[in-house]
């Protein structure tokens, strides 16, 4: 039923590979391992988990620097525990052990290539994501559901503790409340730290209903067929709104954004049939047309060996007009995200030296995301480049436009 719930609840919403979504799913894993060594395994078999464990939980550090930090902080926390349950640290020196490995051997190569400029540990020229007025604008201001877990959570932990060591030294019922409770306030945290996409601390209603269904006085038996059917038709009413929206999208004649949009614009959207990485999408006319112009710029036409600085959404021209994506340079350009002024000046440095054949720069406004692309490469471009055309760009709200150069004649 827990896993029910965490598919409707967050897979359903998050289910792309995505960073902000793998972190999670690292993190589980790790800890599945870290459990496994704790309640299941023996002799080399434990070893073996704990290293498991260390492994994944350094992929969810590399994956997400906030998610990672927290599987580490929990991982300790429930092996402080179960030493001092068992009055043995061999464990927590073990996965200590793998974990200094494991990072070593991912780090040592990649110094000499700036690893300390590339990862975010808060230091210049990364800003920190720990800022105290978003948590009280998050956690004070929403995240009701959130607390309401926390609540229930505290006043059945605090109940359980008046039975003194009967409680504490129940290894399954503490690492369970404890897994849950850590969750929830896991929840709250990421919210925070990664706040894209939307959504993405939704993991907590799973380990929230886990806790509560758990000390339900329920004495009826779930594994009878018409208990559970009626515990499965309720969860799913609990999440109808998840799949009622793709529903409707099945059985819409268009998206609703796109309905939305043509409602709130002049745009008229259909299917971009004639581009095959992009038939089965909707794209506004104006954006069609743009695409058809720059196959048809003689820079295009005219060029086997076409170079190409692509700062635009429409990363799929590569397969369309054909070009080869240039090498060694970032391949997301959101500036003080994933690159910073070092990256710009050398955009602006190639810009200057006439590199590029042809270039595509998607302007966004700043009240939906500040420099998504580097609007002082645009600047690099208004100077140095021909501007041929402008277009709409493929993205919601219609306020965002690609702007295309070519290197003067």
């Amino acid at each position: 039923l827990t896993v029910l719930v965490f598919c409707f609840s967050y897979v359903s919403k998050n289910f792309w590979p995505w960073y902000n979504h793998t972190v999670i799913v690292f993190q589980l894993v790790a800890l599945y391992f870290l459990f496994l060594a704790i309640f299941r395994t023996t002799a080399w078999r434990t070893i073996a988990s704990l290293a498991l464990s260390a492994f994944f939980v350094l992929f969810a550090i590399f994956t997400k620097q906030d998610g990672g930090a927290l599987a580490l902080m929990i991982s300790y926390a429930i092996l402080a525990y179960d030493g001092w349950i068992e009055r043995s640290w061999k464990k927590i020196l073990i996965f200590t052990g793998f974990f200094s490995g494991f990072s070593l051997i991912a780090v040592l190569p990649l110094l000499q290539h700036d690893f300390a400029y590339w990862f975010n540990y808060g230091q210049p020229p990364h800003d920190s994501r720990l800022v105290l007025n978003d948590f009280l604008d998050h956690i004070v201001g929403w995240s009701y559901w959130q607390k309401f877990f926390l609540l229930i959570m505290v006043l059945v932990i605090l109940e359980k503790i008046q039975r003194g060591r009967l409680f504490f030294e129940n290894k399954q019922e503490v690492m369970f409340s404890f897994l849950c409770l850590a969750f929830v306030l896991e929840g709250l945290v990421i919210q925070v730290t990664s706040d894209q996409p939307p959504y993405g601390e939704d993991f907590f209603y799973a380990f929230g209903f886990a806790f509560v269904f758990a000390h339900l006085p329920l004495t009826i038996d779930l594994r009878r067929w018409y208990y559970l059917a009626v515990c499965l038709a309720l969860i799913g009413f609990w999440w109808t709104g998840i799949y009622w929206r793709n529903i409707k999208r099945v059985v819409a004649k268009k998206p609703d954004a796109v309905a939305q949009m043509e409602k709130a614009t002049e745009h008229q959207y259909r299917l971009a049939k004639e581009f095959r990485s992009m038939e089965r999408l909707y794209l506004a006319e104006e954006t069609i047309e743009g695409i058809k112009k720059i196959k048809e710029l003689d820079v295009v036409r005219n060029n086997r060996d076409l170079k190409v600085l692509n700062m635009s959404e429409l990363t799929s021209l590569a397969y369309e007009i054909p070009f080869a994506p240039l090498t060694n340079q970032p391949l997301w350009f959101h500036q003080t995200v994933s690159i910073w002024e070092r990256e710009v000046d050398e955009f602006c440095v190639r810009v200057s030296n006439k590199d590029y054949d042809l270039v595509l720069f998607q302007s966004i406004p700043e009240n939906e995301v500040i420099n998504f692309f580097p609007e002082d490469v645009k600047k690099c471009l208004d100077e140095n480049y021909t501007h041929e055309f402008t277009f709409l760009a493929p993205r919601t709200p219609a306020e965002s436009y690609i702007h295309v150069y070519t290197k003067p004649r």
